[in-house]
């Protein structure tokens, strides 16, 4: 069974080299059609791709108008749409340029007549994190809006029922709900979220996924699926669906350089009076802050209760060079800095900080004679959990002269897998991605390993292996 797994993620690997899934590809549309004459915003939900604002293109096709691209996260981007009243109805394909490439997906998004035909709308809200009780029926009043459904009938008076259920593609079944919809008048659109079904039923729901959920309150990452049936009667006349990728990435930011944590030891001195800060998290964006550390504390809650002497929010990178505008850093003065990470949880917006790291400027401003730079040969990249690999460092001198040395290797987080002091790294179990750290005095170098999660594995398996070589779903 490990000589299986281990072949086909020989296999995925090489697919994905000669395919270019690694440029990325469109998972989910939402919604996925509308109507002759309607404005509406389109969420679309990628993987493998990296989105900037006012960088990516999207086109739905020469007839639908784009008026607007909003991008929630570096795989997730909200389209204004105008769909145009003389528009031919029908399929349409949709095209996205980001960082000089190509994602198209055909016949993604799909045009209706209004009064044509019974049909449905799933639009889902873009989360990067679940909580096991927005699906508790008894708390359903107080639960996020997780998705909004609209129905629309034909040219007839109808008793409609639809039926939603609620699934991960690793996971499994997670619930159902029901909603009766009586003498539903003829070209009517209805209405309704998650919170205003009739009934919920959680009875056949996954224990694994139940059992997983319950340890932290955090649904497991996966891919979620919401798919609604429309029956008319014992027949089924429409449905939609929408897909939500959870990653829990909703982690404490790491700080990597400069400084050392907080009363770990003693604040190691940087050569630079305007120093570019690192840290490594999965947020949406960050909130940056620097604080002069006094005399007389001892904790980094203390320090952070200071006024700080320079603050930066909404930074979207996880990289700030302190800016020559700010407040001068002083020699031998003690600084601490933090940094908030911001997500999109499904209640809003969720904030978690970051310990504290300390550091101070020497007075020699110049750079080491000895050692001047060292930098991680090997790129960023993915691997398997479980796999291994050596990482390997150059060091130059003040000369650019290669020069030897024996770095001190970190991972972080900690629970993404170990390093040896050889720099060889074993990847966890975890589908997270790491930071691979190389220390040498006062210079830092790394590079961030995502670890295959399971959902991606899932989705690749079950669909690319699949259609290629007619492998059965699992």
């Amino acid at each position: 069974m490990v000589f299986k797994t281990n072949l086909l993620l020989a296999v995925l690997f090489m697919l994905l080299s000669t395919q270019g899934f690694s440029q990325g590809s469109i998972i989910s549309v939402m919604p996925s059609t509308g109507y002759v004459g309607q404005q509406q915003d389109v969420i679309i939900q990628c993987l493998g791709t990296n989105f900037k604002q006012n960088e990516t293109q999207v086109s739905f096709g020469d007839e639908i108008q784009v008026q607007k691209i909003t991008i929630n996260t570096a795989e997730n981007l909200v389209v204004k749409i105008n769909i145009p009243e003389n528009i031919n109805p029908g399929n349409y394909t949709i095209s996205i340029i980001s960082n000089g490439k190509l994602l198209e997906k055909q016949a993604a998004y799909t045009v209706l007549q209004a009064g044509g035909k019974i049909s449905a709308q799933l639009n889902v809200t873009p989360v990067q994190t679940l909580h096991l009780s927005d699906f508790d029926p008894n708390t359903i009043n107080s639960a996020p809006q997780l998705f909004t459904v609209t129905v629309y009938n034909d040219l007839q008076e109808r008793d409609l029922k639809a039926v939603l259920t609620v699934s991960g593609e690793l996971n499994g079944k997670l619930g159902t709900a029901t909603k009766i919809l009586s003498k539903t008048q003829p070209g009517a659109a209805i209405s309704f979220n998650n919170k205003q079904f009739d009934s919920y039923d959680l009875k056949s729901a996954s224990q694994s996924l139940i059992q997983d959920a319950s340890k932290t309150g955090l649904l497991p990452a996966d891919i979620y699926s919401y798919h609604l049936e429309l029956f008319a009667g014992r027949t089924k006349v429409a449905e939609a669906e929408g897909k939500n990728i959870i990653n829990n990435t909703q982690q404490r930011p790491e700080l990597i350089i400069p400084g050392v944590p907080f009363g770990d030891q003693s604040a190691n001195a940087i050569p630079a009076r305007q120093p570019l800060f690192q840290w490594f998290a999965q947020a949406k964006s960050y909130d940056f802050a620097i604080y002069k550390v006094l005399s007389n504390q001892n904790t980094e809650e203390e320090v952070v209760l200071n006024r700080p002497i320079f603050v930066q929010k909404d930074i979207s990178g996880t990289t700030f060079l302190y800016p020559a505008s700010a407040e001068q850093l002083i020699p031998n003065q003690l600084y601490a800095w933090q940094v908030k990470g911001n997500y999109n949880g499904s209640y809003g917006k969720e904030q978690l900080a970051s310990h504290v790291f300390w550091f101070k400027v020497k007075t020699n401003t110049q750079p080491d004679a000895t050692v001047k730079e060292i930098k991680i040969v090997q790129d960023d990249m993915n691997m398997p959990f479980g796999a291994a690999n050596k990482f390997t460092v150059k060091a130059y001198n003040a000369n650019d002269q290669e020069i030897q040395l024996k770095p001190t290797w970190r991972v972080i987080p900690a629970n993404g897998g170990t390093i040896t002091n050889d720099g060889i790294f074993t990847a966890g179990t975890n589908p997270v991605t790491v930071a691979i750290l190389a220390n040498y005095d006062d210079l830092q170098d790394y590079i961030t390993v995502s670890i295959v999660s399971a959902p991606l594995e899932s989705v690749l398996m079950n669909g690319f292996l699949h259609r290629v070589f007619g492998i059965p779903a699992q």
